[in-house]
């Protein structure tokens, strides 16, 4: 085991939740919870029981918590990054903002044939549009994340490019479904932590690309 750290890593940037706790590159537990928008119900819940069966309750034999960052949903990115954070201040834990399309990338490769030229990674937002990031066959960003409605993002895809990621219906793309998840996270961080690709606890914000824009209620007036 080239990494003996203790890693707890955090998926909530989706409309599902997933966490896992590792032994280095050995991910030796991970819950995960398929019901939209269970993050601020069920988070503390399944770190609390994996913290509990494999570390004695013990959260100082932590080493790192990776967290992924996003982009995606603004309600599920900030309930990981404030959980991130609280169990951070105050003691040794370190924390790993994993870019959840670079990291669907890099698990992109063991589905890779010849012909492709390019990872396209994906991820929906909302009113008809994605989130989206190239990459080369290693998982290399080509540019920046980007954000953009479906015509346009249709427009950018080349018969060579390797799409993946969460891909809308609507799109009818022949892509390869890779969901984020606890593992793929954990998988991602183990590069960031032998790079020490470390972020401050107290300046932390996740990658949110697109502005949140709150819903409001609109009420039917009888007149």
């Amino acid at each position: 085991m080239k990494n003996n750290k203790v890693i707890l890593a955090l998926e909530t940037s989706q409309k599902t939740l997933s966490v896992a706790l590792s032994f280095g590159d050995d991910v030796i537990s991970e819950y995960s919870c398929y019901s939209s928008n269970a993050h601020d119900k069920l988070l503390a819940v399944y770190v609390q029981r994996l913290i509990g069966d494999h570390l004695s309750g013990d959260y100082s034999k932590l080493n790192y918590i990776a967290l992924s960052a996003g982009p995606g949903s603004f309600t599920g990115l900030r309930v990981g990054a404030a959980f991130a954070k609280g169990l951070c201040f105050g003691s040794e834990i370190k924390i790993l903002a994993v870019p959840t399309l670079q990291a669907i990338a890099l698990e992109a490769k063991s589905h890779l044939k010849s012909e492709y030229k390019r990872i396209i990674s994906v991820l929906p937002s909302h009113k008809e549009q994605v989130y989206f990031q190239l990459f080369d066959l290693e998982s290399n960003a080509l540019g920046d994340i980007e954000f953009e409605n479906y015509e346009s993002f249709q427009n950018i895809i080349s018969a060579d490019d390797f799409i993946c990621g969460i891909i809308p219906e609507e799109l009818n793309l022949a892509a390869t479904s890779i969901f984020p998840n606890s593992k793929i996270i954990c998988n991602y961080a183990l590069q960031m932590i032998a790079n020490e690709e470390f972020v401050e606890i107290e300046t932390f914000e996740p990658i949110y690309v697109s502005e949140f824009i709150p819903k409001t209620a609109t009420k039917k007036l009888n007149i």
